[in-house]
């Protein structure tokens, strides 16, 4: 059974993110009083036992935040149990229960009940809690909203699940011990919504040389199709999921890892005093696409979309039409 100290894999890991991993009583100091609800501290450099207030900037520690953390940049253990929300963190959590809103630039989080809303590159995201000194630890039952880049690690319990509904791009990996996963042991779950990415989450981790990826699960994978310089058309998409992210449009092209046929269609309408045509072809493919066109009464077109092996950029020569004015 796993206790706090390291293997060196974990050190090799540990240092490539810069956060030094050492629980907040291993340095504290005599500390300064609580903060009470309502209560409102500008900058903190010294060690807080409880946070029931506002903490704007963090460069000290808190033992439990059960308030608002601003910024969380101190340069060891910043907060060790979080039950309320931090909006930036830059350094370490050590066991969250409660909300990150963004966890960016080498930060850390072991995940336990709570959510990490943006995970964003070179941050990361543990499924579950460290083992303590008895071999005993919290189950891992977190969230991460939208993964932009970050990495994700399972925990060390296979019981452990951490559930991420966005992922765009990023890692996904086995534990800081064995982040290839593969030595065996009991490792948790990674279980991805929706696949966002282009290459996938599969060849993501292959890419990253995880060796067994039964750990990783992975329900919807959507491609997105853009319409680059239609200028004078209006553009409409139908069977789409459009992204608050990135604002694109992306299709369905594979659910529980198996590939569906693709049920989407984009219309093209020509403005005002515009027209479209066609050259009379009324299919086509590209490296990453193939179409079928319906023309209608109204002068505008429908393309279906028949496959979508990657993330595609199509211009209205692509689909062999072009728009011109009326005369």
């Amino acid at each position: 059974m796993r206790n706090k100290i390291f293997s060196k894999k974990a050190v090799a890991a540990l240092l490539s993110t810069s956060v030094m991993l050492m629980p907040i009583t291993t340095f504290a100091a005599e500390p300064v009083s609580d903060n009470p609800e309502g209560g409102y501290v500008e900058f903190l450099s010294e060690n807080m036992v409880n946070n029931f207030g506002t903490v704007d900037k963090n460069d000290g520690s808190i033992s439990n935040n059960y308030g608002f953390l601003g910024w969380n940049y101190a340069q060891e253990w910043g907060v060790e149990n979080n039950f309320g929300t931090v909006d930036y963190n830059e350094m370490g959590v050590h066991n969250n229960y409660g909300e990150i809103n963004n966890n960016y630039h080498n930060a850390l989080v072991f995940n336990i009940t709570g959510n990490v809303l943006n995970n964003n590159e070179t941050a990361s995201v543990v499924g579950g809690a460290e083992y303590d000194e008895n071999g005993e630890a919290e189950k891992g039952s977190g969230t991460v909203t939208y993964n932009n880049g970050g990495r994700l690690y399972a925990g060390y319990d296979s019981d452990d699940l951490l559930t991420v509904t966005n992922f765009y791009y990023g890692e996904v990996l086995g534990n800081y011990d064995n982040p290839t996963n593969d030595e065996g042991g009991e490792i948790g779950k990674i279980h991805i919504l929706n696949d966002f990415s282009e290459e996938g989450v599969d060849a993501i981790a292959d890419e990253k040389g995880v060796v067994d990826k039964s750990f990783i699960s992975v329900d919807k994978h959507y491609h997105f199709v853009e319409i680059k310089d239609a200028d004078n058309v209006d553009v409409s998409y139908t069977g789409f999921v459009y992204s608050d992210f990135d604002e694109k449009e992306y299709a369905l092209v594979a659910e529980n890892g198996e590939p569906v046929q693709v049920n989407s269609s984009i219309t093209l309408k020509a403005k005002h005093g515009y027209k479209l045509c066609d050259t009379g072809k009324t299919s086509g493919e590209t490296d990453k696409f193939s179409y079928t066109l319906d023309k209608h009464r109204d002068g505008s077109y429908t393309v279906n979309i028949t496959d979508l092996n990657g993330n595609a950029e199509i211009t209205l020569k692509d689909l062999h039409l072009s728009v011109s004015k009326n005369h």
